[in-house]
């Protein structure tokens, strides 16, 4: 993430760092990058553990293309890409091109491969079939229907759930770095396994190679549109917490995607639009981060040594550290809203009250700063110190007035740039 913002010189961006297996998204403002404020969130728990808000997501190039019915859909979960898997294992192109030839459809996916990651440690904790499974595919990967007579068993019922869950077996197909290569935009491996696949996948829904090129684009697009729109909508300060939940927020992107994709327009059409440029960081985001950047109405930064952000983020890395304040109106009720004065909270100090606003504020401010640039030599800084302020007010509507609900003052410190070799 360091890297990234060094590389593209943005003062407000969203840093998007796209691998293989998952999407790392990231939010930076005023030239700092912002902390996770009620702790970094792993999966579906929130942790007490403070540090830099990273939102990530199962999407990537390697992401599993799955055919459902007559649609189709991305998996959260990686594959190995098929041109990745042919170029290693050659067998593979010749069975793929014989699928390809039968020109037979099959609601099941044909054209898939099991490949053995490692042989079971705990061979008592796996059933024989699973274990004959693994046995079958020591030699290399096979085919669903070459897995399945090799062990004897049903294609529909190999046992494969649980040992693809607990990392013995990968599942290998078609994935966006397949449609990279039948676009020409990626041509590092066997392209001919990935045109193979394709040939048969369009054979059973029917359709073109450009037409499924373009509805595996769009699926990319629109889940890293929705994403991106959640990390704004949830960072957002104007909105309130009980629009932040999970549900809501996914929701609310949702929303945000039908209307930016021209599919439900309106006044009272819920749009987005974001001032800060979406940077690029791994090879898949030349390739798709344009198109939601022209959704979200922002500009897109793909540096040219993107490839060397981790390497040059923990060489320009610097120490910094937050701290921020929260101002509240004391009142009992509505009728003396403003009446018993606003209280300053939060950073570990104990609550001090004052009779006005301004004076909170800047009280805040001086306090904010002096415990950022405290935390900041406690980490073992030393030289010059810059610090920044920011005062953001959170407003809402209640009998038809407009009512102050809180004011957020954070500052953020770090060793000047005067100190940096």
């Amino acid at each position: 993430m360091i890297g990234g913002q060094h590389l593209a010189h943005e003062k407000s961006a969203l840093i998007v760092d796209m691998g293989g297996t998952t999407t790392d998204i990231s939010v930076v403002r005023d030239g700092y990058p912002i902390e996770a404020g009620d702790g970094i969130q792993i999966g579906q728990w929130r942790t007490m553990v403070h540090g830099v808000y990273i939102h990530t997501i199962g999407l990537g190039g390697d992401s599993r293309i799955l055919m459902q019915g007559e649609q189709l859909s991305l998996d959260s979960r990686r594959a190995v890409p098929l041109c990745l898997l042919a170029a290693k294992y050659p067998r593979v192109l010749s069975v793929l091109r014989s699928l390809a030839e039968s020109g037979m459809p099959h609601f099941l996916p044909r054209h898939e491969f099991i490949l053995l990651l490692e042989a079971p440690e705990t061979r008592g904790k796996y059933g024989e079939e699973e274990l004959a499974v693994c046995r079958a595919l020591e030699d290399g990967p096979l085919q669903l229907g070459e897995l399945a007579e090799k062990t004897g068993q049903s294609v529909y019922a190999l046992p494969l759930e649980r040992l693809e869950n607990e990392g013995v077996l990968i599942r290998c197909g078609l994935t966006p770095t397949d449609i990279m290569h039948l676009r020409g935009q990626f041509t590092a491996f066997e392209g001919k396994a990935s045109r193979y696949a394709a040939q048969w996948l369009c054979a059973c829904l029917d359709i073109s190679r450009d037409t499924l090129c373009q509805r595996v684009e769009t699926l990319v697009v629109k889940k890293l549109y929705c994403q991106l729109a959640r990390v704004l909508l949830e960072t957002s300060c104007g909105l309130p917490a009980t629009l932040k939940a999970p549900g809501i927020l996914d929701a609310l992107a949702e929303q945000c995607y039908s209307v930016a994709s021209g599919g439900n327009a309106g006044a009272s059409a819920l749009r987005l639009h974001t001032d800060a440029v979406l940077i690029g960081v791994g090879a898949p985001t030349r390739f798709f981060l344009p198109q939601a950047a022209a959704l979200l109405g922002t500009g897109v930064n793909l540096p040219e040594h993107a490839s060397t952000a981790n390497a040059l983020g923990a060489a320009v890395s610097n120490i910094s550290a937050s701290v921020q304040l929260t101002i509240h109106p004391v009142s009992e009720d509505l009728t003396t809203f403003y009446e018993e004065g606003y209280q300053i909270s939060g950073g570990g100090i104990p609550p001090q009250s004052f009779d006005d606003l301004d004076a909170a504020i800047q009280t805040a401010r001086k306090l904010s700063a002096q415990m950022a640039e405290a935390k900041v030599r406690a980490m073992g800084a030393l030289g010059r110190i810059e610090t920044a302020t920011t005062v953001n007010k959170d407003y809402a509507t209640a009998y038809s007035a407009t009512l102050l609900v809180s004011v957020t003052v954070e500052s953020r410190a770090c060793v000047s740039s005067d100190n940096q070799p």
